[in-house]
């Protein structure tokens, strides 16, 4: 057998993933300089958020070891974390702009690594960003992957958790909960990616979470926002951020979120619905004479949103309203990195 073609080093790997990178608006220096050079919209201020994936932790190459899988895990790895900064910079109304990623990877994942930076640069690219540079360093480890994006939002202008006022609504994006179900039966989808049915469904939807950056645009426009969070620790735990930053309580509707096969096949509804789940979606208040106003720009927008329930003046208390009329606390609770399993 012939032998295996060396390894290309660290500066051949950086050009190969710098090479095919698309040019984007207002960078005056990217990839290829010690720093990347960008400018601002006058009268913008910026958003800066940052997110990290670990392997076996985030992400598990053990899901599939056929080499066409691991190219389709890549992509919805690099997707996905694109997804999660773009979350953050749309729950802040703010437009994307420019990207940094920071990279530990194992001498051997070549090919890995160039999909996982394609599908990310294409993913920021959907929403206007451009990835402008980044740093390659060698783990032995776990694989990692860090992305930094900076986005721009009009001047005095940028979202909050904080606003939010007894008797605003509480509206969501999307289907909470969809990320946990998947986590559940992740083994199963990747033993055959292409299967029919609403499993299928249910890992296409993690591989590549929409990104809510154009509804945040359109619903910022209206004005009648008073706070926001992106979904990236459960609907129980980012709806107590938000109200814990607002002084106030919350009363969510089960009724409001229908019937969803996906999510009810893949453990306790409620457990699964409310509990820990990195759905990448909005979660917002907005004043309630609004209502007919931002569903429609959500609609629009091409952006499910539905009204979930309504914001009390009883601080931290969160409620839950079932359809036959009985209230309870609301059941979950948000994802903690060091909390005890």
């Amino acid at each position: 057998m012939p032998p295996d073609p060396p390894r290309a080093g660290e500066l051949e790997r950086i050009r190969r993933l710098t090479a095919h990178l698309p040019p984007g608006r207002g960078v005056i220096v990217g990839p290829g300089d010690d720093a990347a050079i960008v400018r601002p919209e006058d009268g913008a201020d910026l958003a800066i958020t940052t997110d990290a994936f670990l392997e076996a932790r985030h992400f598990r190459r053990e899901w599939c070891r056929e080499a066409p899988g691991l190219a389709r895990l890549a992509t919805a790895v690099g997707r996905r974390l694109a997804a999660a900064n773009l979350s953050d910079l749309a729950a802040m109304a703010a437009a994307p702009r420019w990207a940094v990623l920071s990279v530990g990877a194992r001498a051997e994942s070549e090919e890995w690594l160039e999909e996982v930076e394609r599908a990310l640069a294409a993913k920021l690219a959907e929403s206007g960003a451009a990835l402008v540079g980044g740093n390659l360093a060698r783990t032995d480890g776990p694989e990692w992957y860090s992305l930094t994006l900076v986005g721009s939002v009009v001047r005095g202008r940028a979202w909050a958790r904080a606003g939010a006022r007894a008797g605003d609504l509480i509206a969501v994006t999307g289907a909470p909960g969809r990320a946990a179900a998947f986590g559940k039966r992740a083994p199963e989808y990747w033993a055959d990616p292409d299967a029919a049915g609403p499993l299928h469904a249910l890992g296409e939807s993690w591989c590549d979470p929409a990104s809510r950056v154009n509804v945040a645009a359109a619903l910022a426009a209206l004005g009648a926002v008073t706070a926001a969070i992106d979904l990236s620790d459960g609907l129980h735990g980012n709806l107590a951020q938000l109200c814990e930053a607002g002084g106030v309580g919350a009363e969510i509707d089960a009724a409001s979120f229908g019937e969803d096969a996906l999510i009810a096949g893949s453990g306790p509804l409620e457990e699964v619905r409310y509990g820990p789940s990195d759905d990448y979606e909005l979660l917002i208040t907005v004043d309630a004479a609004r209502r007919a106003a931002c569903a429609d720009a959500a609609r629009r927008a091409g952006a499910p949103l539905t009204f979930a329930g309504r914001i009390t003046d009883r601080a931290g208390d969160l409620t839950l309203r079932r359809a036959d009329g009985t209230r309870a606390a609301l059941p979950g609770r948000g994802y903690d990195h060091f909390a005890a399993p």
